[in-house]
């Protein structure tokens, strides 16, 4: 992108042309499928989508989530949530109950059968993990967490700070 200041003068340099490869978002994108591509076949091998994996490695972390929590967890929208968590449900995998203070609420929790399939899954992808660890090195891996947990910090915080207040 070519801009010029008020004086005129050329300030190409402060301002430079990003290719589509050096993107932010696809870039984030583009490395997330890749990891995904060495751990897909593996969610495959037990009949779990991407998604349907999100949903039960929340899950195994609570005893039990709302449904819009567990939406905001996971990252998916509560129309898609709600089909993903029905075929689960039909797989025996959870479980859904209405609130016993709110019966508009709803609570999904893992079953039995779907804490077992979550350990078998989940060992699994430690040594997917565990792999990757060795291709790319234990601190180029612990380096990306630490960027990305700082990336996602700053911008919430950024977020909420240029938020408007709802109380005016």
């Amino acid at each position: 992108m070519k801009t010029k200041n008020q004086t005129g003068s050329s300030i190409d340099k402060l301002i430079p042309e990003r290719s589509y490869g050096r993107s932010l978002p696809m870039l984030l994108m583009y490395s997330r499928e890749v990891v995904m591509r060495r751990i897909r076949p593996h969610l495959r091998n037990h009949g779990l989508t991407d998604q349907q994996w999100r949903v039960l490695r929340a899950l195994a972390e609570e005893e039990q989530l709302e449904l819009l929590v567990l939406g905001q967890r996971c990252l998916i929208r509560p129309p898609s949530l709600s089909r993903i968590v029905s075929a689960l449900i039909e797989r025996g995998l959870v479980r859904r109950v209405v609130h016993p203070d709110d019966r508009r609420r709803v609570l999904i929790s893992l079953t039995d059968k779907g804490r077992i399939l979550f350990e078998e899954v989940s060992h699994g992808s430690a040594l997917i993990y565990e792999q990757l660890s060795r291709d790319i090195g234990e601190e180029t891996l612990e380096e990306i967490y630490r960027v990305l947990i700082n990336l996602i910090e700053v911008l919430e915080e950024g977020e909420s700070a240029s938020a408007p207040d709802e109380d005016i």
